[in-house]
């Protein structure tokens, strides 16, 4: 693909006008949802929908997990358009053309995982979020034909940023279901059934246009279904480092501390050992917690949780 000027465009001015940084700042500040209207060229120096054709020829590169059909928020089986092929050290994976086109005839979605780092823009997409909002960003094309809808109501784990590439496609917004919920079965469960009833009230009704951006905060309820025309947008995940991220560094720290390895005490009823022993947990923790060592490198890790984004050098 060819590059673009566009390697360097590392603020949100690169796709976003002052009036949309501010607005959208508030929005991230107060975590509700924020739709930027208007600039049909936001995204076009980054990715286009003859991009996406070029993509899914490239029929060797996908894998099941990363090239996924649906129909009707139904998830079509990758055999139907997926061969096998052993290797001297494996199976192989290859996109059957003439099978993919037969699903697309049907009216199928296409969902196109993963791709963050797979062309010049879309790197340079991913760069702007997160070098603004010291995430970890991926991102996932979605290609949806007139009257289908890939998935039912649903909210996500992450910060969403959608971008309109081609097409239009009526989105539906509903209450918070959660505040920042997280990849865990705690928030993930539940039934089609459950989600509807649990939807709540349409917050946001509208319909996105080549160079749309919606920015979505974790756990907003959403659903999106073409209406008279084909659809493409880029979905970029956004997850910033949390508390519970935090408590994953103390247990590597607690590690190589005797006391964290000690078993808890069972002598006696227990009672007064157990409270002891919480006493005494509270204080290694909170001197694991407040040790210059630990603040400077959560002050560091805060300043490299982004995904790396180097480039591999062939030429010496």
């Amino acid at each position: 693909m060819a590059k673009r000027g566009h390697s360097k465009a590392k603020g949100l001015g690169a796709i976003f006008s002052e009036e949309e940084i501010d607005a959208l700042t508030e929005a991230r500040r107060r975590l509700t949802p924020f739709l930027a209207t208007g600039n049909r060229d936001r995204i076009e120096d980054f990715f286009s929908f003859s991009e996406f054709e070029t993509l899914v020829n490239q029929t060797g590169i996908w894998t099941p997990d990363r090239l996924e059909a649906y129909l009707d928020a139904k998830k079509i089986p990758p055999q139907n358009f997926f061969t096998q092929y052993p290797v001297f050290n494996g199976t192989r994976y290859r996109v059957v053309p003439e099978e993919l086109q037969k699903i697309l005839r049907g009216g199928a979605s296409l969902v196109l995982n993963d791709i963050a780092a797979i062309s010049d823009g879309l790197k340079a997409l991913r760069s702007v979020i997160a070098d603004n909002f010291g995430s970890k960003v991926e991102s996932n094309l979605y290609y949806s034909q007139p009257g289908h809808q890939a998935f039912s109501v649903h909210f996500d784990t992450h910060d969403v940023f959608a971008f309109q590439v081609e097409g239009r496609k009526r989105w539906r917004v509903y209450q918070q279901a959660h505040r920042f919920p997280i990849n865990h079965l705690a928030f993930l469960s539940g039934d089609i059934a459950k989600h509807e009833k649990a939807k709540g009230d349409v917050l946001m009704d509208f319909e996105m246009r080549r160079g749309d951006m919606i920015y979505l905060p974790a756990g907003y309820y959403h659903q999106a279904i073409c209406t008279n025309s084909t659809s493409v947008h880029l979905s970029f995940s956004s997850i910033e480092l949390i508390g519970l991220d935090v408590v994953s560094e103390l247990f590597d720290r607690g590690v190589m501390n005797e006391f964290f390895r000690t078993p808890v005490p069972r002598s006696g009823d227990g009672q007064e050992d157990i409270e002891e022993y919480v006493r005494m947990l509270a204080r290694n923790i909170e001197a694991l917690v407040t040790s210059d060592k630990f603040v400077d490198d959560l002050k560091r890790k805060l300043k490299t949780f982004r995904h790396p984004t180097g480039q591999v050098s062939i030429r010496k």
